[in-house]
C-alpha cells in the first residue's frame, strides 16, 4: 500500500509539473531555417524578363509650326518646339515595374518635357515652312514563366508574356522652302 500511495503522489507531482515544463519548452525551441538541399514547399512558378529590345518607334504627325515669306532677299526663321509626355508601360505585365525600368534603362510613370530648336532658311521667291513631330521609342518587354521545384531548381516554361514601354516623346524638325507664285 505504501508503494501504491508513493507511486500516485509521484504521479500527481509529475501531472502538476509538466504543463509547466512543456510551455517552456514551446517558448525556448527556435525556429527552424532551410538549409541549402533542403526540401522547399512547392513547386512555385515565377515570371522573369527574359530579355527586352527596341521593338519600333511611333511617329506623330507633321504639325505646322511657321512660315516665313521670303521675298527680295533669303529669309530665315527658327522657332523652339517643346514636347512633354509621361513614360509608361501596356500590354501584359508579369513581373514588377521595377524589373521592366531595369530591362529598359528608363523610369516608368515620369513625365518630362523635351526641347528642341527647329531652324530653315530658303531663297528669295520662296516660302520656308517649318514642320514638329514627335517620336517616341516603343521597348518590347519579353517575360517568360518558370516553375521553381521542391529542391530549387529552374525550370522554364514555353509561357510567355509581352509587354510594351513606352519612352518620353521627343521633337523632330523639318524646314521646307515653297516656291511662291
Amino acid at each position: 500500500m505504501k508503494k501504491l500511495i508513493t507511486f500516485l503522489v509521484f504521479v500527481v507531482v509529475l501531472a502538476a509539473l509538466a504543463p509547466t515544463n512543456m510551455a517552456f519548452a514551446k517558448e525556448s525551441v527556435a525556429p527552424i531555417k532551410p538549409n541549402e538541399g533542403d526540401i522547399l514547399p512547392g513547386p512555385f512558378e515565377e515570371w522573369r524578363v527574359e530579355y527586352s529590345y527596341l521593338y519600333y518607334i511611333e511617329y506623330g504627325p507633321w504639325e505646322e509650326e511657321g512660315t516665313e515669306y521670303c521675298g527680295a532677299k533669303p529669309c530665315r526663321m527658327g522657332i523652339s518646339v517643346t514636347r512633354c509626355s509621361e513614360t509608361g508601360v501596356d500590354g501584359q505585365v508579369k513581373v514588377s515595374i521595377a524589373e521592366i525600368e531595369f530591362a529598359v534603362g528608363f523610369q516608368i510613370g515620369v513625365q518630362e518635357c523635351k526641347t528642341k530648336y527647329c531652324d530653315g532658311t530658303c531663297n528669295c521667291g520662296e516660302a520656308l515652312i517649318l514642320y514638329s513631330r514627335y517620336k517616341r521609342p516603343v521597348y518590347k518587354i519579353v517575360q517568360r514563366k518558370y516553375i521553381i521545384d521542391q529542391l530549387g531548381r529552374e525550370h522554364p516554361t514555353d509561357e510567355y508574356a509581352y509587354a510594351y514601354a513606352y519612352k518620353e516623346d521627343k521633337p523632330e524638325c523639318l524646314a521646307v522652302c515653297v516656291p511662291l507664285g
